[in-house]
């Protein structure tokens, strides 16, 4: 009986994350310094049109146990996040992503953190920062997301926010293809 609901909730935490909250299965990188212009129209040239761009970066969550873990920080425009990533609260309900810093529930199920609490990262220039929680929300993947819009990454890094990742779905994008 163990074994049998270990499985299913197992395999269908795969079908939860990737039906449930993200709409996209691949992530693009490219050089933020560069026009863009090109490989969008790419896209909608290939009938691609439900992607996001995004930041992408890892930070180090400096963990209350004293350990850093590396996460990943998605910042975006907030109408970009929701039309790719869908935010279900701690109980169920979706959110609309507007404004702040949301992190996966694996953070909050860990260490008890509440919202309105602090969280502590480091970021890519080893400059720590201590940020205001708005929300946890479901999250099935091995590893943590820090979700953050752009103006909340602009007043917290003091630099504007550039997009170096399209967020897309593959099957979409090769049923557009063909």
């Amino acid at each position: 009986m163990c074994a049998i609901t270990l499985n299913n909730n197992i395999l269908g935490s795969f079908t939860k994350q990737y039906d449930k909250i993200y709409d996209f299965d691949q992530i693009v990188y490219y050089d933020s310094t560069k026009e863009t212009l090109e490989l969008e129209e790419t896209l909608i040239d290939n009938g691609i049109t439900n992607y996001s761009k995004i930041y992408s970066t890892i930070v180090y969550l400096n963990m209350p146990n004293g350990k850093n873990v590396h996460t990943y920080l998605y910042v975006g425009e907030s109408d970009e996040i929701n039309k790719i990533i869908h935010l279900y609260d701690l109980d169920g309900e979706n959110y609309i992503f507007t404004k702040g810093v949301w992190s996966s529930c694996s953070y909050q199920e860990e260490f008890g953190t509440k919202v309105g609490e602090n969280i502590i990262f480091t970021d890519f220039s080893s400059r720590k920062h201590e940020i205001k929680v708005d929300g946890f929300f479901e999250y099935y993947l091995l590893n943590n997301l820090l979700i953050m819009d752009n103006e909340t990454f602009k007043e917290e890094f003091d630099t504007e926010f550039l997009p170096n990742a399209i967020l897309l779905n593959s099957v979409l994008a090769i049923l557009c293809i063909l």
